[in-house]
């Protein structure tokens, strides 16, 4: 029973032979209110040594009536319970340490990742920044965008981390350095990436408003361009000269008519000008308005000439 081991003998495969020993008789001859011990196929009876580790008891076969010594070794199987039991707390001990090691290097793992990562993402926004000028609106905002997204991503991880680490690491005021350290290491990087994403918000916010003021300017740019190269095709094919004082007067009149419509296209070339001077860059849009603008001016002088 429980801890203790013995040894006996085999099953017979025929029945016993007569005066055999059966369970109920050896049952039967323990003391009356007692319950016969036993082992395997064997009824335990009265001790008949003793040693170190154990008893020696008289052993009966259930159906053969065979006797045996039995030995009980309890004291060596209380012995190898209490290993079997240190073996397996340590077990989990084991277990326990080899997974705190495995989120740790997972968690450390990650700081490196995104702390690599935040550098390529500054030399992103410093790139579309430097470059916005040989940029329309439209590729800014989408660049600006898609590295909002990028950050936001990497936010998660973060708060993600910052849960692991309250699960992870010792919290309070006497903190071991080790642990301390991956806590300002984390510290540090959330808010290098907090200040990266509002640095970002910002130049998103800045070019949005760009593609308004951008989409104004072309705008005007399209409506202008068309007008001043029919004009300038006017100017080359020149006027005829008038013969009579009707021809005058019909030339004198399309000549006002042609200025009236230069002062209208000026004012929508100016228009552009203006609402492309409200771009966060606009060197490019400065230099097409100043070709546009000097090109216009000797459609203008002609129509002068051609009217005096």
């Amino acid at each position: 029973q429980g801890g203790q081991r013995g040894v006996g003998g085999s099953l017979p495969t025929s029945p016993p032979p007569p005066g055999a020993m059966t369970a109920t008789n050896e049952r039967s001859a323990a003391p009356k209110g007692m319950r016969a011990k036993s082992i395997g196929h064997y009824i335990l009876g009265k001790t008949i040594g003793e040693g170190t580790f154990g008893k020696v008891k008289l052993g009966t076969h259930i159906l053969t009536g065979e006797k045996v010594a039995v030995k009980i070794l309890e004291k060596e199987s209380k012995a190898v319970n209490e290993k079997l039991e240190v073996t397996g707390r340590f077990k989990d001990k084991v277990a326990k340490i080899e997974s705190f090691c495995t989120e740790l290097q997972n968690f450390d793992n990650s700081l490196k990742a995104i702390d690599s990562w935040k550098d390529t993402a500054t030399a992103e926004l410093e790139d579309i920044k430097n470059a916005s000028g040989s940029m329309v609106p439209e590729d800014r905002v989408a660049r600006t965008m898609d590295l909002q997204e990028d950050i936001a991503a990497k936010m998660e991880i973060l708060v993600k981390n910052a849960a692991t680490e309250q699960d992870l690491l010792p919290q309070g005021d006497k903190v071991p350095q080790d642990a301390q350290d991956f806590k300002d290491e984390l510290n540090r990087i959330t808010k290098y990436v907090t200040d990266l994403q509002a640095r970002t918000k910002t130049e998103c916010d800045k070019y949005s408003e760009d593609v308004k003021y951008w989409a104004e300017y072309r705008t005007g740019i399209k409506e202008f361009s068309p007008w001043l190269a029919s004009s300038e095709g006017a100017c080359t094919e020149g006027l005829s000269k008038p013969s009579n004082l009707d021809e005058v007067k019909a030339l004198n009149e399309k000549v006002a008519a042609f200025a009236k419509s230069c002062e209208n296209y000026l004012k929508v070339l100016m228009s552009a000008d203006a609402a492309a001077k409200k771009m966060t860059t606009h060197d490019e849009a400065d230099k097409e308005v100043a070709t546009l603008k000097g090109r216009f001016d000797k459609v203008k002088a002609e129509i002068g000439r051609a009217h005096v």
